[in-house]
């Protein structure tokens, strides 16, 4: 039963299977030949993958689809993907404008459009297809994430909390979405909504490490800075449950430091950070960034605190 079999591959990649995933789409397409599904999932496992190898098989059944479904937008699009990756960038541009011409509201092909023209460092380029992109109520939480990145770093804030007012409008019980909403107030300063957010979230997900790091970065931001180590070492204490929560505070420490450049603090902050993660090298970065710019006696105790720290094996 082939809408059986695709819901069980789907089951396997979310939780981290691909192989498991790979054979239930292969018994699909054994059943069927033409299960459009279990092919483009083969092909998203083979760009997963990213060898050269997988990249050339994902072509191949690409290719063999096209032919008998020629208007499979998905497939146009993995398509541009596979040339992207290969460096055939200009191929790639006209695979995402000629999916754009015939459907202007495809999120994926307009982001993808997007993004290689970031990468090229233009971003005037890039902006209309982010316009677009956005237009087009994206429905996966990663490709708004990139929107708002985008904006956020285009100095248009308005517009990256837009993006999550229109999401959550449409998914209000996603957890996961909210807490990007919340990460998204915190980087604009409006932390008066952003601990709206996280006191429903509370009430929802008590103890959520997430609410410890953003809380983090608030403290950082207000120059509340022995809050924030509290809070920090409340976060590296969670163990293994506060991992992705860690990785989005580190993230977050950069944007930081974008905008308000060498506060030593947001350095001593990442070393922690990164030392419970179990990176000391890079921590160590972080520290000497930390020594050479802190002055005050309170940040020179707590780099000395995390000096003292024994390092994870």
């Amino acid at each position: 039963h082939n809408p059986t079999l695709l819901r069980l591959a789907k089951l396997f990649r979310d939780t981290g299977k691909p192989d498991e995933a790979r054979t239930i789409y292969e018994r699909a397409l054994a059943n069927n030949a033409y299960e459009a599904p279990a092919v483009l999932g083969l092909v998203e496992l083979g760009l997963e993958q990213g060898t050269n190898e997988s990249l050339q098989a994902a072509d191949r059944r690409l290719s063999e689809l096209l032919e008998w479904m020629p208007e499979n937008a998905a497939a146009l699009v993995a398509r541009g993907v596979i040339a992207q990756r290969a460096g055939r960038v200009d191929e790639s541009i006209r695979t995402y404008e000629a999916i754009l011409a015939k459907n202007p509201q495809d999120v994926t092909a307009a982001l993808n459009l997007a993004q290689i023209f970031v990468a090229a460092g233009d971003a005037q380029r890039a902006k209309p297809w982010f316009d677009r992109a956005a237009a087009g109520r994206p429905e996966s939480l990663d490709q708004v994430v990139a929107i708002q990145d985008f904006y956020l770093s285009a100095q248009e804030p308005d517009r990256a909390v837009a993006l999550w007012q229109d999401y959550l409008s449409r998914f209000p019980n996603s957890i996961a979405g909210r807490f990007h909403a919340a990460w998204c107030l915190a980087k604009i300063g409006d932390f008066s909504r952003t601990h709206a957010m996280l006191s429903s979230l509370d009430a929802t997900r008590p103890n959520d490490p997430q609410i410890l790091a953003i809380r983090t970065y608030i403290a950082l931001s207000d120059a509340r800075y022995p809050d924030a180590v509290d809070l920090a070492t409340q976060l590296c204490a969670t163990g293994q449950t506060g991992a992705v929560a860690r990785q989005r505070l580190l993230e977050s420490l950069e944007y930081f430091d974008q905008r308000q450049p060498n506060v030593p603090w947001t350095f001593c902050l990442a070393a922690q950070l990164l030392r419970a993660e179990g990176k000391p090298e890079s921590a160590r970065v972080f520290t000497g960034l930390c020594e050479k710019h802190c002055a005050d006696p309170a940040c020179r105790q707590y780099l000395r605190a995390i000096a003292d720290q024994k390092e994870k094996p």
